[in-house]
C-alpha cells in the first residue's frame, strides 16, 4: 500500500538540520517526493522527533510583520475572495504600500521590495491599477516603480502539478517554481495571484495541498519574505463570510497558512477585509472598504475615507515643512507648549498650509506630528545651543527621500 507524504531528511554532510528549510537548498524538491510505506520493514531513518531545548533565557526571534499582524515575514498568507470581489486590487493597494513604505488603515507597513507574480491579469491591467492606486492614495509613484517587480506568468505559468509515479500519485515542482523562487531573491513581499493558476493538482487533496503551502513557505523562509497566495472562494462564502472559514477545497489549505484574510460582503452590502486566522498573534477587527470612482479600494469606516485621505496630506505637508526648516539651519523644537513650539517654528514655511498654522488647526497639526513620530520619519533629538543650554528638536530620519515615504521605518 502506498501513500503521499513530507520525508524526514538524513542530517547532511555539513550536520544541517534535515527540517531547517533554510538549511537545505534542496528541501523544496525533496518535501514532495512519495515514498512506499512496507508493512513489517526494518528500514531505519533519523528520528522525526527531536528534542529541542526550552532555553527560556536565551535569545529567541520576534515576530515579524511586512504589514503589522495581516503579514507575517517567513510564513505565507492566504486571502480569499470570489471573482471580481476585489482582491487582486486590494493585493496591490497593499503591495503599493509596502513598496513605498506607508502605513494602509492603521496598519503599520514594513517598507520593502515588492513581487507581484500575476498568474490571472495581463501585466498593463497591473501597471493600470497601480497608477490608480499611486494617484488616490498620495503613494510616491518613483519610490514603487523602483520597489515593485510584476513577473507576468498569465501564459500558463503553474508552480506545481499532480503526477503519478510507479502508482503513487504525488506533487510535482514545475521549473516555473524554480524561476519564482530565484525572482523572490531580494524581496520582502510577494504576492501570487492566484492559486487556481498557480496549483495545479486537486484543491480537496489534503496532502497536495500541504505539499504545495510548503514548497510556498520555504520560499518564504529562504527570502525572510511574506508570501501572500490569492484563492477564489464561493460566492456564498464570499457574501457572508461562511462563519470566517472562507476558503474552498481541503481544510490544508486554511491549516497550512499562518494567516488569513478574506474580502467579503455584509449583510447590508457593504464589503469589509476580515482577518479569519492569525497563528502568530492577535486577528485585528475587520476593515470596512468602499470603493473610489476611479475603482480604488479605501479604508471606508465611520468616515475613514475622508479621514484617511486628510491625514495622509497632512502628514506630507508637515514633513515637509520640517525638512524646509531644517535645511534653512533653522532648529526645529520639538516642544508643545510654550512660545517656541513645533507649530510656531514652522508656521512661517510655506509648506505648511494656513489651516494647520492657526488654533483651529493646532489638533490635526500635532496629529500629524504623533503619526510622523511613530512611524519613525521623525525623532527627537538633544542639541546644544551656543548658550549652552540643552535643547530638543524635531531631525528627520534617513535620506530626503522620507518626504515621500521611502524612508526607513
Amino acid at each position: 500500500m502506498t501513500e503521499i507524504k513530507e520525508v524526514t531528511l538524513p542530517r547532511d554532510k555539513r550536520g544541517n538540520d534535515p527540517n531547517d528549510h533554510r538549511a537545505d537548498t534542496d528541501y523544496p524538491r525533496r518535501v514532495l517526493a512519495s515514498t512506499s510505506r512496507v508493512p513489517g520493514s526494518t528500514e531505519k531513518h533519523d528520528p522525526a522527533l527531536k528534542i529541542v531545548p526550552a532555553a527560556l533565557s536565551e535569545p529567541i526571534p520576534q515576530i515579524r510583520y511586512i504589514v503589522d499582524h495581516i503579514m507575517p515575514r517567513q510564513n505565507v498568507t492566504m486571502m480569499g475572495g470570489h471573482g471580481g470581489s476585489g482582491k487582486s486590487l486590494l493585493a496591490l493597494v497593499l503591495a503599493a504600500h509596502c513598496a513605498s513604505g506607508r502605513d494602509w488603515a492603521d496598519l503599520s507597513v514594513m517598507q520593502t521590495r515588492t513581487l507581484i507574480v500575476t498568474l490571472e491579469d495581463p501585466p498593463d491591467l497591473v501597471r493600470l491599477r497601480l497608477r490608480r492606486i499611486i494617484a488616490e492614495y498620495g503613494l510616491p509613484a518613483d519610490a514603487i516603480e523602483s520597489a515593485v517587480t510584476i513577473a507576468d506568468g498569465t501564459d500558463g505559468a503553474t508552480l506545481a502539478i499532480e503526477a503519478v509515479e510507479s502508482g503513487s500519485r504525488y506533487l510535482r515542482l514545475t521549473p516555473v517554481f524554480d524561476e519564482l523562487r530565484n525572482l523572490a531573491a531580494g524581496h520582502g513581499l510577494i504576492i501570487v495571484d492566484n492559486a487556481s493558476d498557480a496549483y495545479g493538482a486537486s484543491e480537496n487533496d489534503r496532502q497536495l495541498v500541504r505539499a504545495f503551502m510548503a514548497g510556498l513557505t520555504h520560499i518564504a523562509r529562504e527570502h525572510d519574505a511574506a508570501v501572500v497566495l490569492l484563492a477564489h472562494i464561493d460566492k456564498n462564502s464570499a457574501k457572508f463570510g461562511a462563519a470566517g472559514n472562507s476558503y474552498s477545497g481541503s481544510t490544508a489549505w486554511h491549516n497550512s497558512a499562518r494567516s488569513r484574510l478574506a474580502l467579503v460582503g455584509t449583510e447590508n452590502g457593504a464589503l469589509e477585509l476580515r482577518h479569519e486566522k492569525a497563528n502568530l498573534g492577535r486577528k485585528i477587527d475587520p476593515i470596512p472598504l468602499a470603493w473610489t470612482d476611479d475603482g480604488v479600494l479605501v479604508p471606508a469606516s465611520s468616515g475613514r475615507v475622508d479621514t484617511h485621505n486628510r491625514d495622509r496630506d497632512d502628514d506630507v505637508v508637515v514633513l515637509a515643512a520640517i525638512r524646509a526648516a531644517i535645511a534653512g539651519g533653522t532648529d526645529v523644537p520639538a516642544a508643545r507648549t510654550g512660545p517656541a513650539t513645533t507649530q510656531h517654528a514652522l508656521c512661517t514655511y510655506p509648506e505648511l498650509p494656513k489651516d494647520l498654522r492657526t488654533a483651529a488647526g493646532r489638533s490635526r497639526f500635532w496629529a500629524a506630528i504623533t503619526r510622523l513620530q511613530r512611524s519613525g520619519k521623525i525623532i527627537q533629538d538633544v542639541i546644544t545651543t551656543p548658550s549652552r543650554h540643552k535643547k530638543t528638536c524635531w531631525i528627520c530620519a534617513g535620506s530626503s527621500a522620507d518626504v515621500t515615504g521611502m524612508g526607513e521605518k
